[in-house]
């Protein structure tokens, strides 16, 4: 799937990304400024950063697996409609 197809112009595009970085760092940088040490639940709680993280990388992996499995289950063949 190609983004111009959603978003039309590539300037668009650049903008979007920069717009996307720039909010990742965002959340980072209030995650390793609002952690509370003395509460943690978990030892990974302890890292910086690591909520931000995990959450962008589990929803990535979950959006490609399932555009994988269910790909092969949706999807016809290109002339499946013109027979």
């Amino acid at each position: 799937m190609n983004l111009e197809n959603w978003f039309g112009d590539p300037k668009k595009i650049r903008i979007y990304k920069y717009i996307f970085v720039i909010a990742v760092i965002f959340f980072i940088a209030v995650d390793i400024i609002f952690v509370d040490p003395h509460h943690v639940y978990f030892p990974w709680d302890n890292y910086p950063g690591f909520n931000a993280i995990f959450g962008l990388v589990g929803s990535s992996v979950v959006i490609i697996i399932s555009k994988l499995v269910i790909s092969k289950f949706v999807s016809k063949k290109e002339n499946y409609y013109d027979r």
